[in-house]
């Protein structure tokens, strides 16, 4: 019997275990067994005030007719979510436990409260809460209503939460706008190039220091970052902009909604150990201290970070027909009714379906990408085997509603890795990747006539032999 005593033990408590969990769940929706020093609803908040004895500190935070919540006397807009949470504890204080009416408060810490924070509520209701001392445990504080009887222990995150001073409560977001709206963006680098985009449709064109396509994602990203941001701490300090060298910025970053000058947002790297990173804006015109770099290492990447890579991009399925010239070669394969590729020109090739050399040609020729931006504005293709190009290819397909679009593209040098390019019609010079020049130029020799032997040099005409004198 004694072996099974552990056995029927653990059954016995896991049998209470069960009834337990059934009891809970199955108790009355809404049903709130705990003790409440007073209960209202958050949105019933319309203002409170918190004070520190201690510090001789009084502050007074409400709401504006607009919605926006703003601390006074100095104004300072308030941090949404700050006052968030504490709508939320002043609502409805998270008592621990409630204890007998004491004669004596000051064991307790409410005789002089260390803490004091009142709630103004919908219809003219007051609540002022009194903190006093952490119990034994440290799990709670003691508390209790200002003029009433009852002491309770109200949890340490819910009082600390209420402990607030007004740099904690003042707004750090930097900027308020919605990326979907912004128009252009500016990043101005002192040490680097300005940048600045525009709005394309859902796509983003770099204006400056080239016009050209930019990584949407690269812009995107940088604006969520930008609204996102919030500063770890506010510098109340003298001559801070000069000390944290916002005088001295190392990026700006402005984003254009249609109307107005814009926002903007002033980042520095102030002299010093770490990686420190401050910043101002013209929303919120303080210096704040930021807990990460990752913005102004974003805004400060190398140009071609900015820059769209994808040069092209054709769908297989609507590609028509694919032409290649290496040098008087022309090489003319199309895509038939059935659906199969074959290569009508040179017509001595013969046919080509399916064929595994043909696949690699359409489905390499069809993607590029810049593995390098070589040069925006040459002066001249010679340098790069372009101006008489290794290969010259033509791309015929269907766009979007099945309208008909082409793109004819240069091949000239290999360097490393990549080999030089050129769209027919626009200077640029890019680097894409050599595969491409190397499958395609294998592709030709295919279709190459067998190089003709050189021409036996001609038999040296033989020596006369010498006359006689007449």
């Amino acid at each position: 019997m004694k072996r099974f005593l552990p056995t029927l033990v653990a059954l016995l408590l896991l049998g209470g275990l069960g009834t337990w969990v059934y009891l809970r769940e199955t108790a009355p929706k809404g049903a709130d067994s705990r003790e409440h020093i007073w209960k209202a609803l958050p949105d019933d908040v319309e203002k409170f005030e918190i004070e520190d004895p201690a510090k001789r500190t009084k502050f007074l935070v409400a709401k504006r007719k607009d919605g926006s919540w703003w601390l006074a006397s100095p104004e300072y807009e308030a941090d949404a979510d700050v006052v968030d949470q504490l709508k939320r504890h002043l609502s409805d204080p998270e008592v621990e436990r409630k204890l007998e009416p004491q004669k004596d408060l000051a064991p307790f810490g409410l005789k002089e409260p260390r803490f004091r924070a009142t709630v103004f509520l919908k219809g003219g209701g007051k609540r002022t809460l009194l903190l006093g001392e952490k119990n034994p445990t440290g799990s709670s504080y003691f508390a209790m209503e200002e003029g009433g009887k009852d002491i309770y222990t109200v949890v340490s995150y819910s009082a600390d939460a209420l402990m607030k001073d007004t740099n904690t409560i003042r707004s750090k977001v930097l900027m308020v706008f919605e990326p979907a709206k912004v128009d252009r963006v500016t990043i101005r680098r002192p040490k680097a190039d300005a940048l600045e985009f525009r709005r394309d449709g859902d796509a983003w064109k770099m204006v400056k220091p080239v016009a050209t396509a930019a990584d949407r994602y690269a812009v995107d990203g940088l604006l969520n970052d930008v609204k996102s941001l919030r500063g770890a701490d506010i510098v109340e300090e003298r001559a801070a902009f000069s000390k944290y060298r916002l005088d001295q910025p190392a990026a700006v970053i402005t984003v254009f909604t249609g109307t107005g000058t814009g926002q903007s947002l002033t980042l520095s790297r102030p002299p010093g150990p770490g990686d420190l990173v401050c910043a101002t804006s013209t929303r919120l015109p303080f210096v704040f201290r930021l807990g990460s770099t990752y913005v102004l290492a974003n805004a400060l990447k190398p140009l071609a970070d900015w820059r769209e890579k994808l040069l092209l991009q054709m769908d297989r399925e609507q590609l028509g027909q694919v032409k290649v010239w290496q040098g008087a070669l022309e090489i003319d394969c199309q895509k038939g009714t059935d659906g199969k590729w074959k290569v009508v020109k040179p017509a001595q090739s013969g046919t080509i379906a399916d064929d595994s050399g043909l696949g690699d040609v359409i489905f390499e020729s069809v993607y590029l990408r810049a593995e390098r931006f070589v040069d925006d504005a040459p002066k001249g293709l010679k340098k790069y085997g372009l101006d008489r190009p290794r290969l010259r290819v033509l791309l015929v397909g269907a766009g979007k509603g099945n309208v008909p679009v082409s793109h004819e593209y240069l091949l000239g040098n290999r360097d490393g890795a990549v080999a030089m390019m050129k769209f027919r019609d626009a200077p640029a010079v890019y680097g894409v990747r050599a595969d491409l020049l190397d499958k395609l130029e294998r592709f030709a020799d295919r279709f190459r006539g067998p190089v003709a032997p050189a021409p036996a040099s001609p038999p040296k005409p033989a020596k006369s032999a010498p006359g006689k004198k007449r």
